[in-house]
């Protein structure tokens, strides 16, 4: 008899190999059901002390419905409308302060509609520049991008489902936004800013 041959070895290596990788996989689905944390997401966070960002605990919002419209309290280019945009984010932009639990220093915080409101209140100002087009580029770029990009990702990540109708009567696909949504209560949020407690 012979030794083992080159195709025995081969399949031996192949089957140790598949094996890991199996153990991986099982180890990872296993770590993520345990920890409760998306596999991609715990992957892609880096430099962070904590995977997921804190929530700030205000109680049930409830819900309200709100009037989707164009309305014209929130215009684009007159005074009335920038007034309106500014008065949406408390005068002290919506920081609170919280104390952390593993140093018992107090820490600010934005809350993130408020940092939605802000960046909307930029991009608005950006448009609305004269010289939007002159080079060199806005100073307020990075600002600018950093909103692009925040905006881009509270969107995805509240993956909003209402259905929405099109139609044509305006231009091809139009849309016919259904007028009632029910919301949480952001009036709430405001009231917990103003009232805020450490």
């Amino acid at each position: 008899m012979s030794g083992p041959s080159k195709l025995d070895a081969t399949h031996r290596a192949l089957i140790i190999v598949s094996s890991l990788l199996f153990t991986i996989v099982c180890g990872l689905v296993f770590w993520r059901s345990y920890t409760g944390v998306p596999l991609l997401q715990s992957l892609a966070v880096s430099n962070s002390s904590s995977i997921i960002s804190p929530v700030w605990d205000i109680g049930d919002l409830g819900e309200v419905r709100m009037l989707s419209e164009n309305t014209k309290r929130y215009e684009l280019a007159d005074d009335g409308g920038a007034e309106a945009w500014e008065k949406l984010v408390p005068k002290d932009g919506g920081i609170i302060y919280r104390r952390n639990p593993s140093t018992g220093e107090v820490e600010d915080y934005t809350i993130s509609m408020f940092h939605q409101l802000r960046c909307l209140t930029a991009l608005r100002a950006e448009l609305l520049r004269p010289t939007r087009f002159e080079t060199p580029r806005a100073p307020n770029e990075p600002i600018l991008k950093h909103c692009f990009n925040y905006i881009r990702q509270m969107v995805l990540c509240r993956s909003d489902t209402y259905l929405e109708n099109l139609r044509k009567s305006i231009g091809e696909n139009s849309l016919s936004v259904t007028p009632i949504r029910i919301c949480k209560d952001w009036r709430k949020v405001y009231e917990a800013v103003e009232n805020q407690y450490y």
